[in-house]
């Protein structure tokens, strides 16, 4: 069920970062970052080449590390969570 959550919010911030594109007076890059990250939060292979990355490791880790809940979805293993809840 979370995973649905993150891929319908990943879609919808993706569709804002391109009418931001089209309108110019609505942002768009954070539109598509925001989007980028609940991907990776549904999207295994994403997620791994997205930590392993210099950029987001140098930028975006630091302030992600702020945030508990965003750092555990993305840096920490959610299957691993899951199959915990399941059992």
């Amino acid at each position: 069920m979370q995973r649905i959550l993150w891929l319908l919010l990943g879609f919808l911030f993706l569709i804002l970062g391109v009418i931001g594109l089209l309108i110019p007076v609505v942002p768009q890059v954070p539109f598509f970052i925001a989007s980028l990250l609940f991907f990776a939060g549904c999207i295994p292979k994403l997620r791994e080449r997205l930590i392993s990355s210099k950029f987001f490791q140098k930028y975006f880790l630091p302030h992600i590390k702020k945030h508990p809940y965003l750092y555990k979805m993305l840096v920490e293993n959610p299957e691993k969570d899951e199959q915990e809840n399941t059992k």
